[in-house]
């Protein structure tokens, strides 16, 4: 009786001892190496150019008591995503649901934007690209912690990967623009 008990005790030791050897879990930091992390950034808070605003899609756009046309995607920051020495821009919903903030990401194509992608939450711009363009990385929530990776293809970004972990609490997403790493 004695050997079992001993043998059950040193059993459930080994796994506490392993636990506290595995590092976090990956689905709170990045899987590549990072570009910049979206806190980072320049964002510019003065609103988008009417261009820019023009080419948002029209669920982004209301209209006030007024009659004028507005959007909660007044914030942006641009960012070279191919490095071509042209800026791409991330277009920042201040607007927040359950996943964390809308960002809908342009690019110049000729003489107007258009949209190449939208992501939620957290994100990091990585140094890897897949296709020419900077993968990117986001967290989000809802219910659990969505970890995602969008790679560019045929025209705009795909989510590529994703893993899930548990739900965290509102205030600590990783690298949402307004917080501080």
């Amino acid at each position: 009786m004695r050997t079992i008990f001993l043998t059950a005790l040193l059993a459930v030791a080994g796994c506490c001892l392993a636990a506290e050897n595995v590092p976090p879990p990956s689905y709170l930091k990045p899987w590549n190496t990072v570009l910049v992390y979206a806190p980072d950034l320049a964002w510019q808070i003065d609103g988008v150019s009417k261009p820019i605003f023009d080419a948002l899609p029209d669920e982004a756009k209301f209209e006030t008591e007024h009659g004028k046309l507005i959007s909660y995607y007044s914030s942006f920051a641009p960012i070279d995503l191919t490095g071509d020495g042209k800026n791409e821009i991330i277009v920042w919903s201040h607007e927040f649901y359950s996943g964390g903030p809308e960002f809908i990401i342009m690019q110049k194509r000729g003489n107007r934007w258009v949209i190449i992608g939208e992501i939620q939450g957290g994100f990091t711009i990585s140094k890897r690209q897949t296709n020419g363009y900077a993968d990117i990385e986001t967290w989000s929530r809802h219910p659990e912690t969505y970890h995602r990776l969008w790679r560019f293809a045929r025209g705009s970004y795909k989510l590529a990967r994703t893993e899930i972990g548990p739900r965290k609490d509102r205030d600590d997403l990783p690298y949402a623009p307004f917080r501080k790493r």
